[in-house]
């Protein structure tokens, strides 16, 4: 993303943007923080899901387990207060990562 901005100034495309009269700040970077910051904890959670069926799957080469059963026993041991601090640091981590 800096280096699509700073291409962005060099070719002076951002001083374009303010002779419009458009708040390139405002279009270009606004628009990469709150998109980093909201894409980040749902690329975590559809990670943890991938994990969750990688690991059924890894159960399943050694015996017969539905899935019903293995995400039963898998509740008894990660509780859903496990994942709240995990998907919380991820909206800092997505707002980090835009503002860099």
């Amino acid at each position: 993303m800096g280096a699509e901005l700073g291409s962005m100034k060099v070719s002076e495309q951002i001083d374009a943007m303010e002779v419009s009269s458009v708040n390139p700040i405002r279009f270009l970077v606004v628009t990469r923080v709150l998109a980093a910051t909201l894409m980040k904890p749902i690329l975590v959670l559809y990670a943890d899901a991938l994990g969750i069926l990688g690991s059924w799957a890894g159960v399943n080469i050694k015996g017969s387990v539905t899935f019903t059963l293995f995400f039963s026993q898998a509740l008894k041991f990660v509780g859903f207060m496990d994942l709240i601090p995990a998907v919380i640091k991820t909206f800092f981590f997505g707002a980090v990562i835009g503002f860099a």
